[in-house]
């Protein structure tokens, strides 16, 4: 009789039971499965003669049998990545809405995700429209100042603190003039970040323009004034004194956020002109209709019949077929990597509740 030579391949198809129950939903094909295998676990109980010399056993009583098994799937599809955390995926529809309105403390270079305030979407909305962002605070005056290069001596003043550029070995409020225009801008930048309450302004910016926003919000920032010694001798400044400060107001999108309408999630940029941290910002948006797929742990035991149907390119096709399985995720499932994803089940055969069904069925086809 020749040998059956096999090389295993097929498909699985998982026929979930309504929870809490042994009714079927009908057989869902898992999509790709690049392993799948068996294992059994015998418990005896032995007896052993005795009576004289070596101990020979003379009875053994089988008292269990445990019938295990694993698979791996490398379908991320919702409905498997459901089957890891007990649950079920849903299409949930979003409906439309108009006139919404939220609250944020912000931090520069941090992002916040519109509608978690809604405790049915705690992950928050999606499809968001008309963005209206406001500074609740009050926008703060801004402006700015480029530099070409000064000369020895020269002075620049902001909010009447004057600070003045060497050539070399610069005292407190002097600046040493870089090798370049980039190098002394940089230099003004780090003098007017490291003395606030003389300045009353933040700098920013990594070019040749540094950006000046009022550290206090309100009109007051528009009387922070701008001076040069000399006019135009190595500064070109944006105006005699900040402007924009106001009680509060609409913020312009370039230059202080970025918007992801279709997840619906704000982004304050690291250097915005019109917000400073801890600055209150009110959001008005609208949601337009869409829907999702939403996956939401529920920690149910995951139970069904599950069908193996052989397609081997060497040997004997053999079908398998398990009435009643339970599901669990065994090992990582990594979100992250240089491999394609792979989810990993293990399965425990279990005893259906019809008393004349077997365990396992096996067909040759």
């Amino acid at each position: 009789m020749a040998n059956n030579l096999v090389i295993g391949r097929g498909k699985l198809y998982f026929d979930q039971f309504l929870t809490g129950t042994e009714t079927k939903t009908g057989e869902r094909y898992l999509g790709n499965t690049p392993a799948l295998s068996m294992s059994s676990a015998y418990q005896n109980l032995d007896h052993y003669d005795s009576d004289a010399g070596v101990r020979v056993k003379d009875d053994s009583v089988q008292l269990q049998v445990d019938r295990t098994g694993t698979f791996q799937c490398d379908n991320i599809s919702p409905e498997n990545v459901a089957l890891m955390f007990g649950a079920t995926a849903n299409v949930t529809a979003q409906g439309a809405d108009t006139g919404r309105a939220e609250t944020f403390t912000v931090q520069k270079d941090r992002v916040y995700q519109l509608g978690t305030d809604d405790p049915l979407t705690p992950q928050g909305v999606i499809n968001v429209t008309n963005v209206v962002v406001t500074n609740a605070s009050g926008l703060h005056a801004y402006g700015y100042v480029t530099v070409t290069q000064p000369t020895a001596a020269d002075t620049f003043t902001v909010n009447g603190a004057a600070m003045t550029f060497r050539a070399s070995a610069p005292a407190i409020h002097e600046v040493l003039i870089g090798a370049t225009a980039l190098d002394t801008a940089q230099a003004i930048k780090a003098e007017i970040n490291a003395y606030p309450a003389i300045y009353d302004v933040e700098a920013s910016g990594d070019a040749v323009v540094i950006n000046l926003v009022a550290i206090a919000s309100g009109t007051a920032g528009n009387s922070i004034t701008l001076a040069e010694a000399v006019t135009d001798a190595g500064f070109l400044l944006s105006g005699a004194t900040l402007s924009g400060g106001s009680a509060s107001g609409v913020i312009a999108l370039t230059g202080n956020y970025t918007l992801d309408a279709a997840r619906g999630r704000v982004t304050i940029l690291a250097a915005p002109a019109a917000i400073s941290n801890d600055d209150v910002l009110e959001i008005d948006y609208d949601v337009a209709v869409g829907s999702r797929t939403i996956v939401v742990d529920e920690e149910n035991q995951v139970e069904g019949a599950l069908r193996f149907l052989a397609d081997n390119p060497r040997g004997t096709n053999k079908d398998y077929f398990w009435p009643r399985v339970k599901l669990s995720p065994s090992g990582e499932f990594a979100l992250k990597g240089e491999a394609w994803q792979t989810m990993t089940f293990n399965m425990e055969v279990l005893q259906s509740s019809v008393a004349a069904t077997k365990r396992v069925y096996v067909t040759e086809v």
